[in-house]
């Protein structure tokens, strides 16, 4: 088993960049913005090289593809699956020693993709390449890290810290990815994967 269904690996990772955080009131420097995005940008990277990755994403792909997501009414009782299971999610995060506030900052971003997104039902057309979703996170936090390095962020408070949650939801979507293929939860495994293509709307 490699690092990317590791949920130790992902939640270690996930916490590091939370605990990272500035507080809300004070604005972010562009190293304080490098630092919390290498954190990401080093994440994706060791995935995408670990020898296991090929391996270890078949896994997590063939769980995915039990669910039949062009089933009438799949969309529907996905949004369903969703309020009921929250709870359940959030509890199962808090257990894998993911911070809990974390935890939640990530699951109230899901909720916004699930129950709001005009597009979802493409979106998670877009889930069955997992392969593309995982290359273009480090693209993102790879990027942005090494643009805050050479002080090329020229970006207000708000988009700074937008930026940083962006990145946070990458990285705990590869957590929520690997827990859930651990617990053998294909459902969340496509929730996963949903907020991975909400953060990569928004950055390309």
């Amino acid at each position: 088993m490699g690092v990317l269904v590791d949920e130790k690996f992902w939640t270690m990772a996930t916490n590091r960049m939370w605990l990272s955080f500035p507080p809300p009131d004070r604005p972010i420097s562009n190293q304080e913005l490098a630092e919390i995005l290498e954190i990401g940008c080093r994440t994706f990277s060791e995935v995408l090289s670990d020898p296991d990755y090929a391996r270890d994403l078949e896994e997590v792909i063939a769980l995915r593809d039990t669910v039949d997501t062009d089933a009438p009414g799949w969309l529907e009782d996905f949004r369903g699956f969703f309020e009921r299971f929250a709870q359940r999610e959030r509890a199962l995060l808090v257990q894998s020693q993911m911070d809990e506030q974390a935890a939640v900052t990530l699951l109230a971003a899901l909720r916004e993709i699930v129950t709001h997104a005009a597009e979802v039902e493409r979106w998670i057309a877009e889930t069955e390449d997992l392969n593309r979703l995982f290359q273009v996170s480090r693209e993102i936090c790879c990027g942005y890290a090494e643009r805050a390095r050479n002080e090329a962020v020229h970006a207000s408070p708000e988009e700074r810290r937008k930026l940083l949650h962006d990145a946070l939801e990458l990285v705990g979507a590869g957590a929520m990815i690997a827990i859930n293929t651990a617990a053998w939860e294909a459902t969340s495994v496509i929730g996963g994967s949903l907020m991975i293509i909400g953060v990569v709307r928004r950055r390309f």
